[in-house]
């Protein structure tokens, strides 16, 4: 009985390996996209701020996007015994997304560090801005309080763009 499935089995492989071996093969076509403007969509990235840890109060999240067409994301949650959330997708002038960008880089943070002072019941910070192109530079730093030059005024733009532009829920 093994012997027979052995040998149906070994069939069956040399089968399948002299079809694989010998069947004609289909031939590949690459495909050449036409001339066309890659980056057509003026949707790119300008920042994403992310806060995220634990406080006295409870844990908090807070997640901002901004983009250069001046779409904005942002999502906040927080609270121990009675946890709050929400998510808002709200729009401002490209003007007004561009002129945090270039307060943000006035402010340092296109060259700020990792701030390695960690501190319990402050959550953690962290920035990434990015140059307004399909293939732009970027720079990400993270911190949990907010001095020393630069870090102040970055957080202090990051909270008023918040204030100014996201509604109260």
């Amino acid at each position: 009985m093994r012997k027979s499935l052995f040998l149906s089995f070994a069939a069956l492989a040399s089968t399948a390996f002299l079809f694989m071996t010998f069947a004609p093969q289909a031939e590949s076509q690459v495909i050449t996209p036409g001339p066309s403007v890659c980056n057509s969509i003026p949707r790119e990235l300008l920042l994403s701020y992310d806060t995220t840890g634990g406080t006295l109060t409870g844990p908090i999240n807070v997640n901002l996007q901004v983009y250069s067409n001046g779409e904005v994301k942002y999502s906040r949650s927080s609270g121990l015994s009675t946890p709050t959330s929400s998510v808002q997708h709200v729009f401002v002038t490209p003007n007004v997304a561009m002129k945090l960008l270039k307060r943000l880089r006035g402010a340092g943070a296109f060259s700020l560090c990792d701030q390695n002072l960690i501190v319990a019941d402050v959550p953690l910070s962290t920035l990434t801005v990015l140059m307004p192109k399909q293939d732009g530079r970027f720079h990400t730093f993270s911190y949990s309080i907010g001095f020393g030059p630069g870090y102040a005024e970055v957080s202090q733009l990051i909270n008023d763009f918040i204030g100014s532009n996201i509604p109260v829920q």
